[in-house]
């Protein structure tokens, strides 16, 4: 750990830095479906939305298909607004300093010093 200890709206940003891989819409690859294991083993799957790299693979012969495209975005909307609410929770908790009224400065850090 740092030497140094970040106050509760330095950690409240840091927090939110980790959500910034997903907030960009994400990117579209077209695959065969054996280049990706769910896609293989599963006949009915045309499409996948990969959170970990936010990416939406679609199999080569539905890459023109928009309903497919639009379900997948579904995924990433649905992770999108999960992410809004837990900055808006964590905003409350570390940006607006509502920790401090209930865990007392010196009991949180007494291990590190």
């Amino acid at each position: 750990m740092s030497d140094k200890i970040m106050t509760n709206w330095q950690h409240f940003i840091k927090f939110c830095d980790a959500w910034k891989p997903w907030l960009s819409f994400p990117k579209c690859k077209i695959v065969r479906a054996e280049d990706i294991e769910d896609l293989k083993n599963n006949p009915h799957t045309v499409a996948l939305y990969e959170p970990k790299d936010n990416t939406i693979n679609i199999l080569f012969e539905y890459r023109k298909n928009k309903a497919v495209y639009l379900h997948e975005c579904g995924h990433w909307m649905n992770l999108i607004i999960y992410a809004a609410l837990e900055i808006f929770w964590e905003f409350i908790w570390w940006g607006c300093s509502a920790r401090n009224l209930f865990i007392h400065k010196n009991r949180i850090y007494k291990n590190e010093k």
